[in-house]
């Protein structure tokens, strides 16, 4: 019996230590990138700010769209309420930036080829199937749609929904679309 309680005792170190030098390896793995707010760039500009904007993040601004709707959102008084709301949730993204740097760190170390992504949040309108994803080497987070599950702006929406509507979703949320 000794013996067996021996056994696992030791495995259980061994493995405590394996696990201590991963963490220290990732500690070490240094990690290059900067979250950009086009939410913020997009809604704090005027309309004769577009063109260079739309030069900056064209695939934001699909061909075939005039400008008009671009204008138009940025004059929606919804959107700007909207704007606002994740402004006031989210005037920094200092803690979310720091986890999303060990993520990539972590990520790095287990996929030794992996490119950091240009990471960018935004605003989508709540549209919940798509709140953070990556697409090629871009990692968008929808930060409308990390507002609390007790926001008044889902007050309609089931309550299994509001769950992921957490800021501690939006790291698994952008994993899961790996």
């Amino acid at each position: 019996m000794k013996k067996l309680l021996f056994a696992i005792v030791a495995v259980a170190l061994f493995s405590c230590k394996e696990e201590s030098k991963v963490d220290e390896a990732v500690a070490k793995i240094p990690v290059e990138f900067k979250v950009e707010r086009f939410d913020q760039i997009f809604y704090q500009s005027k309309p004769e700010d577009l063109q260079k904007i739309k030069a900056q993040y064209p695939f934001f601004f699909p061909e075939g769209n005039p400008d008009s709707v671009w204008v138009n959102k940025l004059k929606n008084p919804l959107l700007k309420e909207l704007y606002k709301e994740v402004q006031i949730k989210y005037p920094t993204l200092g803690p979310i930036e720091s986890d999303m740097e060990k993520m990539f760190a972590y990520v790095q170390y287990y996929f030794p080829k992996y490119k950091t992504p240009r990471v960018i949040t935004l605003i989508n309108e709540v549209d919940t199937e798509a709140k953070s994803f990556y697409v090629d080497t871009l990692a968008l987070v929808s930060l409308d749609c990390y507002l609390g599950k007790e926001h008044r702006f889902y007050v309609d929406f089931p309550e299994y929904k509001k769950q992921s509507l957490e800021s501690n979703q939006i790291l698994p949320d952008l994993v899961s679309t790996f």
